[in-house]
């Protein structure tokens, strides 16, 4: 065992205390989300990431590419989660003041976190660059968006990660993962959803549009509240795809301009929707099943 393992270990009684009465979490539960090393305390990506969720988070998306002399470098954007009462609320504003509002209060946390055999020293972790850079990149901007200053375990050049974690970060690296609480596009850039875009998004013509079929009847096999979410990913926190007892339905949770409601609609075309309002949202119904 090397001297870097050796350093690390679990928290002393005293220390596992300080910091579940600080932090507000179970004392069980911090040897879990926190460890010693070099006889000082660091938050691992696990603790980072449930603290984000606990202030909110809609989703996380992440992109990854590797640069030269095999540095491997991560973006992370956290999206922060809108409750349904400011959703309300920002109905009642004019549509300039709730576009200005929207952008503000949908405006993602950015990170990066770079990963190379010169910033991970540990040769068990080296084949893992690719993961560590992810993991470091969702740390960094969970510690951003949750306002805590201390380094992540994750970020320490001598740390390391269990199986489970590699294969959460590879899980991460799969583009189905989109619309879940992270998500990886190898190789390319995401760009940040239409309501927080400073200029609108060109409507996508119904033969470019990733739902659609382009010839015949588009087919619905395999279709999931996943993948329907990810085809929909321009229109951002505007909408929401739930499941239903027989297919899947777009709810329409803010008020949208004519254009974008009108490049919703195509979309949603070719799979022949059944449309309607509730509350006072209109919905879009897709039998599946």
């Amino acid at each position: 065992m090397t001297t870097e393992q050796n350093a690390i270990r679990q928290l002393e009684v005293k220390q596992a205390t300080e910091i579940s009465a600080f932090y507000g979490v179970p004392q069980s539960l911090v040897n879990m989300f926190f460890l010693d090393f070099g006889g000082t305390a660091y938050p691992k990506a696990a603790f980072l990431l449930y603290q984000a969720h606990k202030k909110g988070v809609q989703r996380i998306e992440i992109t990854v590419k590797e640069e030269p002399k095999g540095m491997w470098e991560a973006e992370a954007r956290i999206y922060p989660a809108v409750t349904s009462r400011v959703i309300e609320n920002l109905a009642k504003l004019s549509e300039k003041e709730r576009a200005t509002m929207w952008e503000y209060l949908t405006k993602p946390t950015v990170e990066w976190g770079k990963a190379s055999k010169d910033t991970v020293r540990m040769s068990t972790m080296q084949p893992y660059l690719k993961e560590m850079a992810i993991k470091r990149a969702v740390a960094r901007a969970c510690r951003l968006f949750s306002g805590i200053g201390t380094t992540a375990f994750e970020e320490l050049p001598d740390a390391t990660m269990s199986e489970d974690d590699v294969r959460d970060a590879a899980r991460m690296a799969k583009p189905s993962f989109l619309p879940a609480t992270a998500a990886v596009i190898e190789g390319e850039t995401t760009s940040a959803p239409a309501a927080v875009q400073a200029a609108p998004t060109p409507a996508p013509s119904v033969e470019s549009a990733p739902v659609a079929s382009t010839e015949g009847e588009p087919s619905l096999q395999g279709m999931t509240r996943e993948s329907l979410s990810y085809d929909l990913r321009e229109f951002g926190s505007d909408i929401e795809v739930v499941d239903g007892v027989d297919g899947l339905t777009v709810n329409v949770l803010l008020p949208m301009a004519k254009e974008k409601r009108g490049a919703l609609s195509a979309k949603l075309a070719p799979f022949k929707p059944s449309t309607g309002i509730d509350k006072g949202k209109t919905f879009y119904h897709i039998k599946v099943a």
